[in-house]
């Protein structure tokens, strides 16, 4: 999310603001909502990653436990952390939040 602060100007003819405000400053706060970058299988060419282990780092970059990634792939949890050892050692990352910032910043 954005915020953007706009003062706005008293006018020689008076506004409901006016009547309300008085002699304060006002102001109009403005928030817009910024698209949230989507993690992409594509985020992370040149790092060897097999399908399997980018949809795994995509998955992780979406906050998908490796748990539940294993559970909708129909896959065991040992694989699922093996492929995620793997994701790691190719990337040089340690933890799930540095495999997340990294693709995310591709």
């Amino acid at each position: 999310m954005r915020a953007m602060i706009v003062p706005l100007a008293h006018r020689t003819t008076q506004t409901m603001f006016d009547q309300i405000f008085e002699d304060l400053p006002i102001a109009m706060l403005v928030l817009r909502n910024q698209p949230t970058p989507q993690p992409s299988v594509a985020a992370l060419p040149g790092y060897g990653l097999t399908p399997a282990e980018s949809e795994l780092a995509v998955a992780i970059a979406q906050g998908i436990s490796p748990r539940d990634h294993a559970d909708s792939r129909d896959v065991s949890i040992h694989t699922v952390r093996a492929q995620l050892k793997s994701v790691f050692a190719k990337t040089e990352t340690r933890r799930q939040s540095q495999l997340a910032a990294l693709i995310l910043r591709h």
